[in-house]
């Protein structure tokens, strides 16, 4: 008899080992798996369809009842805000791709100490930002629009409005969100192996044969336990520096206050929820049955390893959310306010 790989049986065999979708990513994988992967990927349809309708019609409804300005027929909230998404992200994807390497780097060994490959952190920052423009557009004009008609139209408490336009735009927005980390990713292990980077249709294709498509909601809920609670703090505490009496005495008037506002918020709600984001970046990063997502690192943890393998990249997303949210909330209330006067 011979063990499974191939050698002759002596008295045990050597555990068989689990290859990486990353070293392999050509693996196949048995259509029962798959079917299982996507079942889990996909988000629960009569939910997300339940609640994004039901943010819908309160905005719709605000809308209606308020005395938003247009352009062409268009809120130019919602102008406005597709404009902020362009800028934010073509300023600061940079950041993000190595924010989301760092992450990937604390978990690829067992010490959580990384592969060693630091310089390719830095290489090719700009990899996935063509599916991040596709679904941010459209995503980031929905976003600051529906928390501001929530709480300017239907009185809605800050932070509540913050958590339902978040989940309106991580529903629309986190396909491109899969897509563009797994081509951050790829990319580094592609410059390592000296091949060429996967495009956005070839990174698509892959998923298609090997995941399914559903495989594009992968770390969905993950997402909205880590963007909910964050987008729900960032907006009380928008909130509450907007109207902090030393901010106002400083920035009263200033076009900088929304900016700085919108920096210091960005960033303390990022910091206090970045292990959220650690879970949802391995989520994404890898296909099912890798055996290296978050229950994984969960086993791992120590008290005195938590902070290094839970708030990995943590310096990069507290940079990363800040100027987010400031050129975010700033560029905003800028355009809008420009458009409005152009309306007028």
């Amino acid at each position: 008899p011979e063990c499974t790989d191939g050698s002759p049986r002596t008295r045990s065999c050597p555990a068989p080992t689990r290859s990486s979708s990353l070293t392999h990513p050509h693996r196949q994988r048995s259509p029962r798996r798959r079917d299982a992967a996507v079942a889990r990927a996909r988000p629960s349809t009569p939910m997300v369809r339940r609640w994004t309708v039901l943010v819908l019609v309160e905005v719709l409804a605000g809308s209606c009842t308020g005395t938003a300005v247009s352009i062409a027929g268009v809120p130019v909230g919602l102008v406005a805000g597709a404009g902020a998404k362009v800028l934010r992200d073509v300023l600061i994807h940079p950041i993000d791709t190595v924010k989301n390497r760092r992450q990937l780097s604390s978990v690829r060994l067992p010490t959580g100490e990384g592969d060693g490959d630091g310089r390719l952190i830095y290489s090719n920052l700009y990899d996935g930002i063509g599916p991040s423009l596709i679904t941010g557009i459209p995503a980031g004009a929905l976003y600051l629009y529906i928390a501001d008609v929530l709480q300017a139209e239907q009185h809605v408490n800050s932070g509540l409005a913050g958590a339902a336009a978040s989940f309106v735009f991580w529903t629309v927005r986190t396909p491109g969100e899969v897509l563009k980390t797994r081509m951050q990713l790829a990319s580094r292990a592609a410059t390592r192996a000296l091949q060429p980077a996967p495009g956005l249709g070839e990174t698509l294709r892959a998923m298609r044969e090997e995941e399914g498509l559903g495989a594009l909601f992968s770390g969905y809920a993950l997402t909205l336990s880590r963007s909910l609670p964050f987008d729900f703090l960032r907006f009380l505490l928008f909130d509450q520096l907007h109207h902090n009496a030393l901010v106002e005495t400083l920035l009263g008037g200033s076009p900088l206050l929304d900016t700085c506002c919108g920096f210091g918020a960005s960033g303390l709600a990022a910091l206090i929820t970045q292990p959220l984001d650690v879970a949802k970046t391995l989520e994404q990063s890898f296909k099912e049955g890798d055996g290296q997502r978050w229950q994984q690192l969960l086993r791992r943890t120590t008290p005195g390893n938590v902070v290094r393998l839970w708030w990995a990249g943590a310096t990069e997303r507290v940079v990363l959310a800040s100027l987010s949210g400031g050129i975010y909330f700033g560029a905003y209330e800028f355009l809008k306010g420009a458009l409005e006067a152009v309306a007028d």
